[in-house]
């Protein structure tokens, strides 16, 4: 497997991402308006065939009866159904308006092809997308890729040899076999010059944007960051210093008004660091700071913390403590 093959398999991989929704959270409630979305246009054609059959000529025929008796018991079968028990009994392109469910089920917050695309590629509940892939289906996948080539709409006739994966998550499985693979090669005295080439092409002062460096080496990411990390003739080892230590806290200032750190910026402006570094050393700073002992209304206020989040993600300590320091 050479750069541009695995640069070819990563073109079609990030156009699937930017086709399909991400997060697990989007998914599942796209799964829950699918769902509402079949459950609620299935009764609306039985209601419509009730109404025709009691309106019918034949209206006073026993028959009849029978089949609006039948109609709504399935009205009823319909209505318990768990939302992944009707969409494997009831999963057709009629039931769903695509148009319907993103303008007023999902907000008009996404595209219908978007939605569609991640609906066939993952959402199916005939695609097995949290299951394991074990290692016969590993061996496989390689053999039909060593066959076919990773090219184009190769990957659809790769994926028909998996009826529960489907293209995307072919694609996505061969990719993080290539990258183990990738990982535990050593770079060649070529590879490294090139490397250092394109680093300097991509570098803006300390930032290096490694994942282009990576793509456009057609290497993984942890290889590239791997490999750099030995040869970067400005990386620091060893003990922190006081001048490092502010920096660092004043870069992690700068982000203070963020949700999240970005550890790739903060180890942008200290020099010869990287952000797994910076990040350690910053909680060792902090917990300086903090690693006093309780005072009795510390003790009140954890507890009354506690009992006030019900949610399960804001019960955690990590949530708690965060308002202990403020």
């Amino acid at each position: 497997m050479n750069s541009q093959s695995l640069q070819n398999i990563r073109r079609m991989i990030q156009r699937e991402e930017k086709a399909r929704l991400s997060s697990k959270e989007i998914l599942k409630k796209l799964m829950k308006n699918v769902a509402q979305e079949i459950r609620q246009n299935k009764l609306n054609q039985f209601n419509k065939t009730i109404e025709i059959l009691q309106t019918s000529k034949h209206r006073q025929s026993s028959l009849v009866d029978q089949q609006i008796e039948l109609i709504k018991k399935l009205i009823e079968e319909i209505k318990i159904l768990s939302d992944r028990d009707l969409i494997k009994k009831e999963n057709s392109d009629d039931l769903i308006d695509w148009t319907n469910l993103v303008q007023t089920r999902m907000n008009n917050e996404y595209t219908n092809e978007s939605c569609l695309h991640a609906w066939q590629q993952i959402c199916l509940p005939t695609i097995y997308y949290d299951q394991n892939w074990s290692s016969q289906e590993d061996q496989l996948l390689r053999n039909l890729v060593e066959t076919f080539g990773p090219y184009g709409n190769n990957w659809n006739l790769i994926a028909s040899h998996f009826p529960q994966r489907s293209t995307y998550l072919c694609a996505n499985r061969f990719m993080f076999l290539e990258n183990n693979r990738l990982n535990k090669l050593k770079f060649s005295n070529d590879e490294i010059n090139q490397l250092k080439q394109v680093i300097q092409e991509y570098r803006n002062e300390n930032y290096i944007p490694l994942n282009k460096v990576a793509y456009e080496l057609g290497c993984s990411l942890s290889s590239v960051r791997r490999e750099w990390r030995n040869i970067d003739p400005n990386v620091r080892r060893g003990q922190w210093n006081r001048n490092e230590d502010n920096i660092l806290l004043e870069s992690v200032f700068k982000q203070s008004n963020r949700q999240k750190i970005n550890w790739n910026l903060v180890a942008s402006d200290v020099t010869g660091r990287s952000k797994t570094k910076c990040f350690q050393r910053y909680l060792i700073l902090t917990k300086r700071t903090t690693n006093k002992p309780f005072q009795p209304f510390d003790d009140q206020f954890v507890l009354q913390q506690h009992q006030i989040k019900n949610d399960k993600k804001q019960k955690k300590f990590s949530s708690i403590s965060k308002e202990t320091q403020t």
